[in-house]
């Protein structure tokens, strides 16, 4: 939080901290879920084939959902609102980070992380203008293949998740002494409603095998005829 009295500068920069943090924070939540459901496919096989199409959809929104955030998180437009662009403003206004301003040497540092100069941001950036904010016409009429030249693995996508977290902090604590939080409160949540499932349909089954014990399979008249 800014403290009472904040002038506009600081007010200013306070919001531009608030809306980068919304795509980082919601790419990581939406990363997380998609990964803890996917992990869980295994264990509750049965309950999610019961609804297959509502859980590939709900994966597929999940997936575009974390590309969303995470490509405006990493944009590298010299208008778009990204972590370079807020680092910029870092190091245009260190005054406004009162007596333990970062360093320009710091702020240069993890500008680099966070722009095309680095690998992995020009994978990511490559991956979504190529495949994802516009698609490639010469990747679909040639078969390219130009997503598996610029793929990312989950490790790749798990580093830069953790650093964007990780520079937000840094920064953000130093600003207002805020920081935020990578987890959801109630991520497994969804483990719940599995299982609940699951519970109903051992009670159905349980039913049935009472419902077999006691009257035995229904009896089927093999003499009938038929129809004509």
């Amino acid at each position: 939080m800014l403290r009472a009295g904040a002038s506009d500068s600081e007010q200013r920069l306070g919001r531009l901290f608030d809306a980068v943090a919304q795509d980082i924070v919601d790419a990581t939540h939406h990363y997380r879920l998609y990964c803890d459901l996917v992990d869980a496919v295994d264990e509750f096989k049965v309950e999610m084939n019961q609804s297959l199409a509502f859980w590939r959809l709900t994966l597929n929104a999940h997936v575009h959902s974390f590309h969303s955030c995470l490509f405006r998180a990493y944009d590298q437009h010299a208008k778009a609102l990204s972590l370079h662009t807020l680092l910029k403003e870092v190091r245009r206004q260190p005054e406004l980070f009162g007596s333990s301003p970062p360093t320009i040497a710091d702020v240069e540092q993890d500008l680099d992380l966070v722009t095309s100069a680095d690998p992995l941001v020009k994978r990511l950036v490559s991956y979504r203008c190529n495949l994802f904010a516009h698609r490639n016409t010469d990747n679909v009429v040639e078969e390219l293949r130009r997503e598996e030249r610029f793929g990312l693995t989950c490790d790749d996508l798990d580093k830069l998740l953790d650093r964007a977290v990780t520079i937000l902090n840094k920064y953000d604590h130093a600003f207002r002494r805020t920081t935020w939080r990578a987890k959801i409160v109630g991520h497994d949540d969804f483990r719940q409603v599995l299982k609940s499932l699951r519970e109903t349909n051992e009670r159905r089954e349980e039913a049935f095998r009472a419902e077999f014990q006691q009257y035995g399979s229904p009896r089927v008249d093999t003499n009938a005829k038929g129809d004509t």
